[in-house]
């Protein structure tokens, strides 16, 4: 594991994170691939009907997929202000500013700031995973 300001997550590391305030299953390459796209980050659920999906581009990727940040900024009532002549990036709040995150995309904003309102402003993410 290597300590992360939340303010640096992108990509698999900050969908990963998020996966983790889900408290959604996370198994390191379930399947024994070691190697290439299957290999990496899951979230495995071994229930009925359970989810299995990899963590990162294009499938379990809230940092940059509407359908599934959007119900987490809804529940958490996250606002979202867009990059303005003073502010280059987009930020992401909640109320009374317990948490308050940057970044590129909306999404990305949005996705550090629900990860700092669970985690704190500096997570452990395993040494193996892409940011």
């Amino acid at each position: 594991m290597r300590s992360v300001n939340v303010s640096e997550l992108t990509g698999e590391a900050l969908d990963w994170a998020v996966a983790t305030c889900e408290g959604l299953p996370i198994v390191h390459d379930p399947m024994g691939f070691r190697s290439g796209s299957e290999a990496g980050y899951w979230i495995w659920d071994q229930t009925p009907s359970g989810r299995m999906t990899k963590i990162g581009r294009g499938f379990f990727s809230p940092s940059t997929n509407w359908a599934q940040a959007g119900a987490i900024i809804e529940r958490e009532k996250l606002s979202l202000a867009s990059p303005n002549p003073i502010h280059d990036n987009w930020c992401a709040m909640t109320w009374c500013c317990k948490a308050k995150q940057d970044g590129n995309t909306a999404l990305i904003a949005a996705m550090r700031c629900y990860v700092q309102l669970k985690l704190g402003l500096t997570i452990d993410v395993p040494s193996n995973i892409s940011q």
